[in-house]
C-alpha cells in the first residue's frame, strides 16, 4: 500500500473528540512513517469496521485508530499487524483501557501529574525520551479539550519506566521554564476489554454464595433494604468527606501556587534587575572608556601642535647665511684686452676710408 500524496512531516492530525455515545475499542499502531496521511490510513482500516477517530503523529511514527467493536479492532489487528507500508512493517497492539485513559497501562507505563497546562504530547514524549525508548506519551485532557495537567507515558521496556520513576522521585524533573517539578508512578496493569470472564474466575464457596441470589430490588422496609441503605449513606458520606477534602487540597494547592508564582516573578524581576544595571554600568564604562581616548588623543594633538610651533621658531630666529658677491669692477687685464681691440678697430675703419677716398696715410 503506498501513495503519492504526502503529508507535512511532524503534523499530528485529530479528528474531533467523540460525543462520548460511542464505545469504540483503541488500535495503537507503531512504526509508522512519515510519508503516511491520515486519509490512507483510515481507508485501510474502514476494511474492518468503522473507524470513529484517529490520532496520527508522523513525526514520532505512531497513531491510535478507534474501530466501532472489539470484534473490528481484533480483525485488524490480525490482518494488518507487520505489513509493510512504505518500506516498514507496522505494529499493531490492542491496549488494555483503564477506566480515566483509553491506552496502554501495563508495568511499562507511567502516570506522570502536575504538568503545565502547556504541555503537549510532544513536550511530554520529549521530556521522557531521556529516560529510554518511548512508545507513545499523551497528556490528558478533558472533554473540552483541555489539559488535565496529567499525563500518560509509555516505554518500550519496564526498566525505562522503573528508572524514569526512580529520578523522578530522587531529584526534581522540571518539563518547563517554570521550576515546577513532575511527579510519576509506575502503573499497574488493568484491562477492561476483555474483563473477567467467568470461566476464569476460581469457584469457591464464597462464589457460589454470591451468586445463589440473583440481582435485584431490595423489598422496602426488609432487613436487606435497612442494611443496603446503611451501606448506601457511607457511600454518600465518603464521596461528600472526600469531595470536601479535595476542595481544601484544591484550595490550598491554589494559594501555594500563587505564592510560588510571585517569588518566582520577582526573582525574575530582580535578574532583570541586575542584568539591567550590569548593562547600565557596562554603557558608562564604555563612555568613560571613549571620553578618555578622546581626551588623549587631543592631548596629544595638543602637544605635536606645540612642536610645530616651536620648531617654526627656531627657523625664524636662526641668522641668515651670508652671500657671496661677485665684484664688477673691471681688472687691469680686462682694460688693456679692451683697449687693444678698440684700437685694432679704429685702425680698420681707417684703412677702409683711405681706400675709398684715395687718400693714404703714413
Amino acid at each position: 500500500m503506498s501513495s503519492n500524496r504526502r503529508r507535512d512531516p511532524g503534523a499530528v492530525v485529530r479528528q474531533p473528540p467523540s460525543n462520548g455515545k460511542d464505545n469504540g475499542i483503541w488500535i495503537f499502531v507503531g512504526n509508522l512513517t512519515e510519508q503516511i496521511y491520515e486519509a490512507e490510513l483510515r481507508e485501510i482500516f474502514m476494511q474492518f469496521g468503522q473507524v470513529i477517530v484517529i490520532f496520527l503523529n508522523t513525526k514520532l511514527g505512531f497513531a491510535s485508530v478507534k474501530m466501532d467493536t472489539l470484534q473490528s479492532a481484533e480483525t485488524a489487528i490480525e490482518q494488518l499487524n507487520g505489513i509493510v507500508l512504505y518500506d516498514k512493517a507496522i505494529v499493531l497492539k490492542l491496549p488494555s483501557q483503564g477506566k480515566s485513559v483509553e491506552i496502554n497501562t501495563s508495568s511499562t507505563s507511567i502516570k506522570v501529574e502536575n504538568l503545565s497546562p502547556m504541555v503537549t504530547n510532544e513536550l511530554l514524549y520529549k521530556a521522557f525520551s531521556k529516560f529510554g525508548q518511548v512508545e507513545r506519551a499523551v497528556v490528558i485532557v478533558d472533554n473540552k479539550g483541555r489539559s488535565t495537567t496529567r499525563g500518560i507515558v509509555a516505554f518500550s521496556s519496564e526498566l525505562s519506566a522503573q528508572n524514569a520513576v526512580k529520578q523522578i522521585e530522587e531529584g526534581c524533573y522540571i518539563p518547563t521554564t517554570y521550576p515546577k517539578p513532575i511527579e510519576a508512578i509506575v502503573m499497574e496493569e488493568e484491562d477492561s476489554i476483555y474483563g473477567l470472564p467467568e470461566e476464569k474466575i476460581t469457584k469457591t464457596t464464597e462464589y457460589y454464595n454470591e451468586i445463589k441470589t440473583g440481582p435485584r430490588i431490595a423489598i422496602e422496609g426488609s432487613f436487606e433494604e435497612e442494611l443496603a441503605h446503611t451501606y448506601k449513606v457511607r457511600y454518600q458520606l465518603e464521596r461528600k468527606q472526600r469531595e470536601q477534602f479535595e476542595e481544601t487540597i484544591a484550595i490550598s494547592r491554589r494559594i501555594f501556587e500563587e505564592e510560588m508564582l510571585t517569588c518566582w516573578e520577582n526573582q525574575q524581576q530582580a535578574i532583570q534587575i541586575k542584568q539591567e544595571v550590569l548593562s547600565f554600568e557596562e554603557r558608562l564604562e564604555e563612555e568613560e572608556s571613549k571620553k578618555s581616548f578622546e581626551a588623549r588623543r587631543r592631548i596629544q594633538k595638543e602637544k605635536q601642535i606645540m612642536e610645530k610651533n616651536q620648531r617654526e621658531e627656531y627657523v625664524d630666529e636662526t641668522p641668515p647665511k651670508k652671500k657671496v658677491v661677485t665684484s664688477s669692477i673691471p681688472t687691469l687685464t680686462d682694460n688693456c684686452e679692451e683697449q687693444a681691440t678698440t684700437s685694432n678697430e679704429a685702425n680698420q675703419i681707417e684703412e677702409i676710408a683711405t681706400n675709398d677716398t684715395g687718400i693714404y696715410f703714413t
